[in-house]
């Protein structure tokens, strides 16, 4: 939307396009400047309109608003002064949401992608505006809303870590034993339970440390672990006791029965030991361009901000253009690699007579080639396609059958399916991927190694037994490393609890 400099020119006319509108909902956009005046119209294309408005008088362009008005300029002075108000309220409305709307992806339940501006989220409804055309539809149909593609970079600054999995990137944290308080740039001001928080790092995040602090974070103990760098920089060591308090300069750190503080420049993080008792109640997860995770509930969205409940019970505000995603689909989804199937099957490296077949037993070749869960089948690498990592999926080697039981509850079975990186290029092969639902092939394509990934999305409304066969496609199993990335299962309406 634009509009000329506030000039006396100004006072004669503005300039200003309207979206178009869809045939079946003609809406009326108007424009009131300083000086008494409205531009009325409604789009019954799929292109864009250009007004231009005289504050004497009124641009008419469709009888659908006016029927008894002849079309033309219509002196202001003829109009009803409830349409004059109800145009100045129009005009905030359309000027706010128009130009507070961001263009993200949306992303369906039934596997559908729409691009377009945002202009509202509501407890049962999102409302967009997608190739000229407004839309509004059901809050459960939509799994995820994603403005940004990447994340700024915030392993320069201290982190929180809470129970319910919520990250977030802050400048200050100190921690007493009733409660934790941080400052964050998009979040502001916050206190949190310290039973909710899982973990504290005080130190930037370097590529020497990164996997050793992750790694540590996964550790379950009876006691606090805290974590400080070697005195060499090589690394990251620890001490098992209990945490009391975090200060501005120093850590209070419980040892044999004293108390010892310890200077803050000394300690890389904190990790707490037991289960949260705190109540975290949040099913959406709301990520932002600065590295924050949040999960909230009651979540609003209008004129551009953003508001919500942390899962903590504190109340947030953010700007659109500090959002990266809002994750919806909380509950809705389960992951194959969370599942444990009914049946899982490894039918050897080779086809019968092939140059490896046999030569393996067959339980060390399950142990060594058998579906992996997270990552890839040899070392532990994460899932990879196209130089895009996913934290969630199955890397499935030929030739496995995997049977899980859906028992009717699920709607659709959705994944990226393609060769791991870690092969894809390292020779020219084929692998078979056959989806079956209660002994019927709902899905068969032959991947070449090099070919780019494809998405899987199979209605399975009403189907008891999902069946997964990746098989030998070219009588040969080098490079077979399947990847179904994201693999996940979307839970039926009546079945969400």
């Amino acid at each position: 939307m634009q509009a000329e400099a506030c000039t006396p020119a100004f006072a004669a006319h503005l300039c200003f396009a309207l979206p178009a509108k869809t045939d079946s909902t003609p809406i009326l956009a108007t424009f009131v400047s300083a000086e008494p005046h409205l531009l009325m119209q409604t789009g019954q294309t799929s292109s864009r309109k250009l007004g231009v408005v005289n504050y004497n008088t009124a641009t008419v362009a469709s009888r659908e608003v006016l029927p008894d008005v002849d079309m033309g300029r219509v002196p202001i002075s003829r109009l009803h002064p409830l349409m004059k108000l109800s145009a100045a309220l129009l005009c905030l409305f359309w000027f706010s949401a128009i130009a507070s709307a961001q263009t993200a992806e949306v992303r369906f339940l039934d596997g559908r992608v729409v691009s377009g501006d945002v202009l509202a989220i509501t407890s049962e409804s999102l409302s967009l505006v997608a190739d000229g055309n407004s839309q509004q539809v059901s809050l459960t149909d939509v799994l995820t809303v994603t403005w940004k593609g990447t994340t700024a970079d915030a392993s320069q600054k201290q982190e929180i870590r809470l129970a319910d999995g919520s990250v977030i990137p802050c400048n200050t944290i100190s921690r007493s034993a009733r409660e934790v308080t941080a400052e964050s740039d998009s979040l502001g001001m916050l206190s949190i339970a310290s039973d909710a928080v899982s973990s504290i790092r005080l130190q930037p995040l370097t590529s020497t440390v990164s996997t050793q602090w992750n790694s540590f974070l996964k550790r379950d103990g009876d006691k606090d672990l805290l974590v400080v760098p070697k005195r060499d920089g090589s690394g990251l060591d620890f001490l098992s006791g209990i945490v009391s308090s975090i200060g501005e300069s120093e850590t209070g750190f419980l040892l044999d029965g004293d108390t010892i503080p310890v200077p803050n420049q000394r300690v890389f993080g904190v990790i707490f030991s037991g289960e949260s008792t705190s109540k975290l109640d949040g099913a959406v997860t709301v990520s932002t361009d600065e590295g924050h995770k949040v999960f909230v509930r009651d979540l609003t969205l209008t004129q551009g901000t953003l508001s919500a409940t942390t899962s903590w019970g504190q109340s947030i505000t953010l700007a659109v253009s500090d959002l990266q995603s809002v994750d919806l689909s909380g509950g809705r989804i389960r992951y194959l690699s969370d599942l444990e199937p009914v049946s899982e099957t490894f039918y050897g490296l080779d086809p019968e007579g092939g140059l490896l077949a046999g030569l393996i037993d067959s339980d060390v070749a399950q142990q060594l080639y058998g579906p992996a869960r997270d990552q890839t089948i040899e070392g532990g690498s994460p899932l990879r396609l196209r130089g895009v990592v996913y934290a969630k999926g199955l890397c499935i080697h030929s030739r496995t059958e995997l049977v899980y039981a859906l028992d009717q509850q699920y709607s659709s079975f959705e994944a990226l399916a393609g060769v791991d990186d870690e092969v894809a290029f390292n020779l020219d092969r084929q692998v078979l991927l056959i989806v079956s639902g209660d002994g019927n092939e709902l899905f068969r394509h032959t991947f070449q190694t090099g070919e780019a990934p494809r998405p899987v999305s199979i209605p399975v409304q009403g189907i008891q037994t999902l069946t997964i066969l990746v098989d030998y496609a070219d009588n040969n199993s080098q490079c077979d490393w399947l990847d179904l990335a994201d693999a996940r299962l979307i839970l039926a309406a009546d079945s969400q609890r």
